[in-house]
């Protein structure tokens, strides 16, 4: 199978293409997939820099405390305590137990009128980005309809973001006023968000996206965010859904012409960043296990 393989000082991108996809459908999937990046870059590029802007603003704030809280006995005592804490808890897995969401009763579907879109899907792709040395582990395989992306952040960078998934490419040989998409999924989701003491933040994302292009160009998409964690001052919040479970259910829409190409892309991402505190690391973990069991395509 062809493999395209990018790579810029931060990003690197990978899709593995099946023989299904045609030379004239490949330059559309990969403007899908770059088209994707950027809409995604510059969205947590303008989340960042408010982040960035708090974290600043809130060490300086709690800096003067620092210097009060060390000269008295209990305080400082405590506060050696909460560092002591915070190095063991950053040894261990990241994940909590809870009970298993029930996946054994999939949701109904009312499947007259739909085409269905299995395995082996068209293409399969992953990329990532951030700013330090840590990477995302990431794999996704169109021939499963797997894919897996995990990331954490602690003391390299102070983010770091990464995207697998599945995508077809699809035409038309008359005009469709209302083609609809509703992608089948389950994930396993775990995350974990660490704060450090006076003024720390962490900030941790999962979840799935679908998005369609028309000739490289996005027309449609929608998203399940699974979990958005955020903590702060020494807070610790973690979660493990402890086994796969249905999602949300997404639907995207859009108008399908002749003598146009259309990617239909389903995926799985991560986001972490943190800001250390006065005293203290932050550190944010997230990971999603998905499967993408099948795509309802209404061309009515």
């Amino acid at each position: 199978m062809p493999s395209i393989n990018s790579a810029s000082a931060q990003r690197e991108v990978e899709i593995q293409l099946g023989e299904c996809v045609t030379a004239d459908q490949r330059p559309f999937v990969e403007q899908s997939i770059a088209a994707m990046i950027e809409r995604h870059s510059e969205r947590m590029t303008r989340q960042r820099t408010e982040n960035r802007e708090h974290a600043e603003l809130m060490r300086a704030i709690h800096a003067p405390l620092l210097e009060i809280i060390e000269q008295d006995q209990d305080a400082s005592a405590a506060l050696s305590v909460l560092r002591a804490k915070g190095q063991l808890d950053s040894g261990g897995d990241g994940v909590g137990r809870l009970p298993v969401r029930d996946s054994s009763r999939p949701g109904l579907l009312e499947l007259r009128g739909l085409e269905i879109i299995g395995v082996p899907y068209h293409y399969d792709w992953n990329w990532h980005d951030g700013d330090g040395e840590l990477r995302p582990n990431m794999k996704a395989d169109r021939i499963a309809g797997t894919a897996k992306v995990a990331s954490h952040v602690i003391g390299s960078g102070t983010w770091v973001t990464g995207h697998a998934g599945i995508g077809v490419a699809m035409t038309t040989d008359q005009p469709i006023a209302a083609a609809a998409a509703r992608p089948a999924r389950t994930t396993w989701d775990r995350y974990r968000a660490s704060g450090a003491p006076i003024g720390g933040i962490a900030i941790s994302e999962l979840g799935t996206e679908v998005t369609v292009f028309e000739d490289g160009k996005l027309i449609a998409s929608g998203t399940d965010k699974r979990w958005r964690a955020r903590a702060s001052n020494g807070e610790l919040k973690q979660h493990n859904t402890d086994g796969f479970g249905i999602n949300d259910l997404i639907e995207v829409k859009w108008i399908m012409q002749p003598d146009h190409i259309y990617t239909l892309n389903v995926g799985a991402w991560t986001y972490c960043e943190y800001h250390d505190g006065v005293v203290g690391q932050s550190q944010a973990h997230a990971e999603v296990d998905a499967r993408f069991l099948f795509i309802g395509l209404d061309r009515s």
